[in-house]
């Protein structure tokens, strides 16, 4: 009975266009039956409450709420100490009814988890709601031979390019100091011949008001205005734009009464489709703001540009095509249809 209600959710959500992308872990549910009066789910994010992905789950919750009639209750609680493979393994193993994280932090389990985070693969809003549309059906079925659904996925707002001066060819990075907080960060580096500083993302802002780096990608998610000065070019490279998601424990799922699995679907429906557009409006408004501070806000030349996709890019999806095999294969070529 609940089957329709899935496929409901997975084809109605991708006709709107929507995605998207959230950290989070929830406590046991406490009496996930159809004769329960009232479910409290408990949910935690490691995102803080002013993020893209915190604000659109607690908006979620909300709307779950209202629309089941009280029926259903989620609660938020920060913790930034929550890591994205633990969460899926609750969730999965019924510890917690629902978790938040971003897909590509479960790469190293499944290479598709990371399609989203692949530079220069799709880089724009469009561009990042065709590449869902092709991943989705291979999510869906991987997740649900955990045990697991997706509720929603939204993007963070995309990754620019932080300089102390501006660049309009290639060549310009070379031996740059680069902020190397991740592994796509450092190969980026590395392929572009900067030199990577290995900095943890939460020091971001540090390494970069210190002077340590002069260069740093980072997005309306995940930089400060502290770290503005000493920085004076943001390169509007929207280099990809990495999904969090909504998961849920299956069996959690179908424990719920008829009713409240609608108003769950509904409510994950509308998160998507609205968490889309917060995005991309947070990535207007960060651009507004940059303006504003005196930062040369533009976006790369077509040589720069043409530069990094055949540079960083075209490398790094053929590292992930040889990882992946004809899955990944079947995958590039839907979204390039």
């Amino acid at each position: 009975m609940f089957k329709p209600l899935l496929a409901s959710l997975a084809l109605g959500a991708a006709s709107l266009g929507v995605s998207a992308q959230t950290n989070a872990t929830a406590a046991t549910p406490t009496a996930a039956s159809a004769t329960a009066t009232t479910i409290t789910w408990q949910v935690a994010t490691p995102t803080p409450d002013t993020s893209l992905h915190t604000e659109n789950l607690m908006e979620f919750a909300k709307e779950v709420e209202r629309a089941s009639e009280g029926k259903l209750k989620i609660s938020l609680k920060s913790d930034p100490a929550l890591k994205a493979p633990a969460v899926r393994r609750a969730v999965a193993d019924g510890k917690s009814p629902l978790g938040e994280l971003q897909l590509a932090a479960l790469q190293p389990e499944w290479q598709t988890f990371g399609l989203d985070s692949i530079p220069f693969l799709a880089s724009g809003y469009p561009e990042a709601q065709k590449l869902y549309q092709a991943q989705r059906v291979a999510l869906g079925k991987k997740l649900a031979a955990q045990g697991l659904v997706m509720l929603y996925s939204v993007p963070s707002p995309p990754p620019g390019l932080f300089l102390k001066k501006p660049v309009d060819k290639l060549t310009e990075l070379r031996g740059l100091s680069w902020a190397a907080y991740s592994p796509t960060t450092e190969r980026m580096a590395k392929l572009l011949g900067a030199k990577p500083v290995a900095v943890p993302e939460a020091q971001l802002t540090q390494a970069v008001t210190q002077g340590k780096v002069d260069a740093a990608l980072a997005s309306a998610d995940g930089f400060s205005a502290e770290a503005i000065e000493g920085m004076e070019v943001f390169v509007d490279l929207r280099a990809w734009l990495p999904r969090h998601a909504v998961l849920m424990n299956l069996k959690a799922f179908e424990q719920l009464d008829q009713a409240t699995r609608k108003a769950l679907v509904k409510a994950a429906i509308a998160a998507e489709q609205r968490g889309w557009k917060q995005s991309e409006a947070r990535h207007q408004r960060f651009l507004g703001a940059l303006k504003d501070m005196g930062v040369a806000v533009a976006p790369p030349s077509e040589a720069l540009r043409t530069g990094l996709r055949k540079t960083v890019g075209e490398p790094m999806l053929d590292e992930w095509l040889q990882r992946t095999g004809p899955e990944g294969k079947l995958l590039i070529d839907d979204y390039r249809r």
